[in-house]
């Protein structure tokens, strides 16, 4: 507050000239802000943020409870690998693998492939049968040569028997291939003398 220069009447501070004698006031700034009903609104992101947090956490638990929540919280589909191999393929990976086992063991070997008592080559469209005359340093570990993945792929390659024949301890190692009636068919192997 501050008296006019003119009459010295009381102002308030935010006249620009006196109401009673029309002298012009010295005003200071700050009474030249808006009053309370002339500010205008700024704009508070507030509200719209909680609004978007509440909307999205009330369609998460929706979806969580919905077949998208199922299929999101679904384990990965286990795929098979051997699920696109072929019967002449499996063979081939049949025949690499025991080579591989007879190579790591120092042993050699040759295959013949039979369908029925035919002569049939690995890309025979029947059943086969594999025979493997191998000579081995260790004849005892005659098993393992076909335990590896071989017995895995019988039933894939469409392959009924494996018979492995040791030619320095004169033994045979079998392996045949379960009927189709259980699950998938599994090779069981038996050795005989």
């Amino acid at each position: 507050m501050h008296d006019c220069p003119g009459c010295a009447a009381p102002l308030h501070g935010h006249e620009k000239v006196c109401p009673r004698c029309g002298t012009p006031q010295p005003v200071r700034q700050d009474m030249f802000e808006p009053s309370i009903f002339d500010r205008k609104e700024e704009f508070n992101p507030f509200p719209i943020v909680i609004g978007v947090v509440v909307v999205g956490a009330v369609l998460f638990f929706m979806a969580q409870n919905s077949w998208i929540g199922q299929v999101m919280n679904r384990p990965p589909e286990k795929v098979d690998p051997l699920a696109n191999v072929t019967a002449p393929q499996a063979r081939q990976m049949i025949q690499q693998s025991v080579q591989n086992k007879l190579t790591g063991f120092g042993a050699k070997g040759t295959f013949k492939w039979m369908a029925g008592d035919n002569p049939a080559d690995v890309n025979a469209a029947t059943p086969v049968q594999l025979t493997i005359d191998a000579t081995m340093p260790d004849p005892s570990r005659r098993k393992e040569v076909v335990d590896s993945e071989a017995k895995t792929l019988m039933d894939k390659g469409n392959v009924t028997s494996i018979t492995l024949t040791e030619s320095k301890s004169h033994s045979t190692a079998t392996y045949t291939l379960a009927p189709p009636a259980s699950s998938g068919g599994t090779a069981d192997g038996d050795g005989s003398n």
